[in-house]
């Protein structure tokens, strides 16, 4: 059964993106959320779960400053 944690990243994917997707993004590194550019719809989604999904990526400030720039 997904955590509550796991759930809140799910729905912010807005259906983008599942629990073994998101766990894979977690072991990326400059790679789509954590290159700092967020450039469609669906790369936002994707960096909005990241934030839920994995808080502690030594580059989830950089998936931070590109959900703002976008939505700035």
């Amino acid at each position: 059964m997904p955590s509550d944690q796991q759930r809140a990243a799910v729905a912010a994917a807005g259906g983008a993106l599942g629990l073994r997707a998101l766990a894979g993004r977690c072991a990326e590194v400059g790679t789509g959320p954590f290159d700092g550019r967020v450039a469609s719809r669906h790369a936002l989604l994707e960096a909005r779960a990241v934030v839920l999904y994995c808080p502690g990526h030594p580059q989830i400030a950089r998936v931070r400053a590109a959900i703002a720039a976008v939505e700035d």
